[in-house]
């Protein structure tokens, strides 16, 4: 009996560590997930900056161009 409550308590044990390392991959992946749709968000961000940036360069350019033909 006491080795059968022994090895019980081996499987009890070796069962909680599975399950608290299967939380703990889950938990990883929830994380991992969040963090990619992170950078997308950023680069998201980023190319909408990128494309402002350079029509408002494009005006500056255009608009400086015509007061210097006008000179």
């Amino acid at each position: 009996r006491l080795a059968a409550d022994t090895e019980k308590t081996k499987g009890d044990a070796t069962g909680q560590l599975f399950k608290a390392t299967r939380e703990m991959q889950e938990m990883q992946m929830s994380f991992n997930l969040q963090y990619l749709m992170l950078q997308n968000k950023i680069s998201q961000e980023n190319r909408q900056f990128s494309m402002v940036s350079n029509i408002m360069k494009n005006k500056h350019d255009t608009a400086k161009n015509s007061i210097n033909n006008i000179r």
